[in-house]
């Protein structure tokens, strides 16, 4: 049982977006977090991209390559004299490092930020459309969102003024969400009726010049950033897994940089005199949220205060190797998809090679290719093994607090995901596995004997999902679910009677996953859309869990039951075959299931149900419809009217996206282990077989000599990959005698 349970728990793939959105939110409230996932999924480039569009300074260090001394400063001799024993006094102290932020350059950009924030607010905000500005989450971000795409041009160099002058609009475009018709809502415009002007100093700097020179754009990104807690310098800690054991004395400075933000006499937060701002449990957030963070920053910069808020944020692609106690100051985030931020900034040839990757993705899945992984190797993760003083005291309170609530991810994402499961009508206790704070808690707790995340998860979901008690969840048994049901059931039966009942029930089951967001896995959810289905039939089947003792609603339930479960599946041109299987294989353990607790148990069903559901109608019926009727309907029965129809029903479809599969995986190892005119002969000796190919899978066969073709082309030129060429040239070969 507790294998099934793991590997269902390995089928849970959380989409890249939400683990770089977890991992903003985890920077915002100051909780260092360590992005773990295989080399080249995008860990650096993402957050490079971020610091980018959001003017934040910020240093990139490969700690596995990088020189100990370059992490931790070099010493130097600062005094020799005499101490009162007459023995000679050497003091050593540590110069700065290269990387250590400069504060008086970010504080005075932070200052110059003020000044362009409140000149925006008092002269530019569109009073009218937005009302008046409030300094709240939402608002500030729209300010943060709306910077991100201006940009400084040769264009816009006044070469009499030696500065870049920019009028510019202020789009947040991220506001932008689709309703429930398709449509989508505007994007917000927060400046419609008057230019912003932005000016950039044009002096050129030398590289190592920690001069301030005005940048109006980066300036007020560095204001808003600070006000809305993502810091104002990052520090990226870069293959923190690479650190080889003769180095490991890295990890000794590392630790005081996460846990204090300090290195020897170096401080990397001087704000609030090293406090830190307090968002989101400060008192002075819990008492006036933003506004009084606003306050506070600018009674600092009037102190003549340094306002340094350094974020920590690291990157490997293993954890076992990093040291115990560097690693538990850290909050683990497993990347196994492509980190991308900001999906709807891509251009029409991103999506189209995104689009294009993931599809091949995907089929190296299906073709048994470990290339088509981007997950993580078990034995190279390192978790926690209880809940330590850390997370009780600082990552926990600040992750579920209730201060923050428009800026709270964690905690929005369970709710928003909450009533769509409840929309769906899916078990909460499997749906909530794909939601931020789970996968949060998953990625970093992992006992033998226990399971800490979901234990945990069971005991703070009031908390996240807002809800006054436990009993609001619904956590309901399997044998307590099943009574609900058959309790509905009952109630049909005595509204219609037990034939229109059952056809009532089957049209009204949870929605079947054909469309997925971006934030949901497929098979994920075609899992759980299954266990509903089998919910029905256990419940009509069973009395208890040991005693087959089906009701009277199941001679007619099964047979529609049967025909919504196959016809959803069929009708889905999106799923996978092994993701098909996965299911059916479900439907199959459950009849299984029953055979083993009665192995004399039958059930005669509803004649005239069951056969509309295999073949669309009675005999009769059939022989009464026009051609083009007897055609529509094959789409919503199992096996078809006809064998010449077979293929458009459910069965039929199935069977030809197996075929399609195993095709695209056996044609090479065919091709190469026979021999070319082996395997021509082969097929040649059943020409049946290639007729029925041809009819069904033609236009995907076309597909595969593409595809093989383009295999074998692109291992020209390796002498290692010689062999996988031969074997793609000859499965093209074959796949082109298959279509003549």
């Amino acid at each position: 049982m507790e294998q099934e349970k793991n590997e269902k728990k390995k089928q849970i793939k959380i989409d890249g977006e939400l683990t770089i959105d977890s991992a903003l939110q985890l920077i915002r409230y100051d909780i260092p977090c360590l992005i773990l996932g295989k080399s080249s999924i995008g860990k650096s480039y993402t957050l490079i991209k971020i610091t980018e569009r959001w003017h934040i300074p910020n240093q990139l260090l490969y700690i596995g390559s990088e020189k100990a001394e370059n992490i931790e400063g070099i010493p130097k001799l600062t005094d020799r004299g005499r101490a009162k024993d007459g023995k000679d006094k050497e003091i050593m102290e540590y110069l700065q490092p290269f990387w250590f932020p400069n504060a008086l350059t970010i504080t005075a950009s932070v200052k110059n930020g003020r000044a362009v924030y409140e000149r925006f607010v008092k002269s530019a905000w569109d009073v009218e459309s937005l009302k008046a500005y409030s300094p709240n989450y939402m608002n500030l971000h729209s300010l943060l969102n709306g910077l991100e795409n201006l940009e400084f041009t040769v264009d816009d160099l006044n070469s009499q003024s030696k500065m870049y002058e920019l009028e510019a609009t202020l789009i947040d475009i991220n506001w932008i969400q689709m309703g429930s018709d398709g449509s989508a809502t505007k994007a917000r415009v927060l400046n419609p009726k008057k230019l912003f002007s932005l000016k950039k100093d044009a002096t050129a700097v030398d590289a190592n010049d920690d001069s301030y020179y005005k940048d109006d754009l980066a300036d007020f990104c560095a204001y808003v950033r600070t006000a809305l807690g993502y810091g104002n310098y990052w520090l990226l800690l870069d293959e923190i897994d690479k650190v080889l054991e003769h180095d490991k004395d890295k990890f000794a400075p590392l630790l005081h940089i996460v846990r204090e933000r300090t290195l020897k006499n170096f401080t990397m937060i001087d704000i609030n005199e090293g406090k830190g701002l307090g968002i989101p449990l400060g008192k002075s957030f819990q008492e006036g949220g933003y506004s009084s963070i606003i306050v506070d920053i600018n009674r600092l910069l009037d102190a003549g205060e340094s306002v340094l808020d350094t974020r920590v944020i690291a990157i490997a692609n293993k954890t076992e190797n990093i040291e115990e106690a560097l690693f538990r100051r850290f909050c683990q985030l497993i990347a196994n998809d492509i980190l991308i931020w900001r999906k709807q900034d891509q251009t029409t040839d991103e999506t189209r090679i995104s689009k294009c990757l993931s599809d091949i993705k995907k089929a190296m899945v299906v073709a048994g290719e470990d290339g088509g992984s981007l997950t993580v190797g078990e034995d190279l993760i390192q978790y926690i093994d209880e809940v330590n003083l850390q997370w009780e005291y600082n990552f926990l309170p600040k992750m579920l607090n209730k201060y923050d609530a428009q800026g709270n991810y964690f905690t929005a994402n369970s709710q928003d995901e909450y009533s769509k499961g409840k929309s769906f009508s899916y078990n909460w206790n499997d749906y909530r596995a794909q939601t931020a704070f789970y996968n949060l808690l998953e990625n970093n707790f992992q006992a033998d004997k226990y399971d800490i995340a979901e234990n945990l998860y069971d005991c703070l979901q009031t908390d996240i999902l807002g809800l006054a008690d436990e009993s609001s969840v619904g956590r309901t048994s399997q044998e307590e679910a099943v009574k609900g049901i058959a309790g509905i059931f009952a109630q049909k039966e005595a509204e219609m009677g037990l034939k229109f009942a059952a056809i009532d029930i089957a049209a009204n089951l949870p929605k079947y996953p054909i469309e997925t967001t971006q934030q949901t896995d497929k098979l994920n959810l075609l899992v759980l859309w299954t266990e509903k289905v089998l919910e029905y039939l256990d419940a009509c089947i069973f009395s208890n869990p040991t005693t087959v003792r089906p009701l009277s609603i199941a001679e007619f339930l099964v047979p529609e039951l049967t025909r919504v479960f196959f016809v959803s599946i069929g009708s889905d041109k999106s799923i996978l075959s092994d993701n098909a299987a996965t299911c059916i294989s479900m439907w199959q353990d459950f009849w299984q299931n029953v055979l083993d607790t009665d192995s004399a148990f039958s059930l005669d069903c509803d004649k005239e149900l069951t056969v509309e559901a295999m073949y669309g109608g009675t005999e009769q019926d059939l022989d009464s419809l026009s051609d083009s009727a007897l055609n529509d309907i094959q789409k919503d029965t199992i096996l078809g009217s006809s064998s010449e129809l077979w293929s458009k029903s459910a069965s039929g479809i199935l069977t030809n996206n197996q075929m399609e599969d195993s095709l695209q995986s056996a044609l090479p190892e065919l091709a190469l282990t026979l021999g070319l005119d082996a395997s021509r002969q082969l097929f040649a000796d059943f020409s049946g077989t290639v007729e029925y190919i041809n009819d069904n899978v033609q236009k995907e066969l076309k597909e595969m000599l593409i595809l093989f073709k383009a295999k074998a082309e692109s291992f020209r030129g390796d002498p290692q990959k010689s062999a996988a060429r031969r074997k793609y040239s000859l499965a093209a070969e074959l796949t082109k005698s298959l279509l003549e």
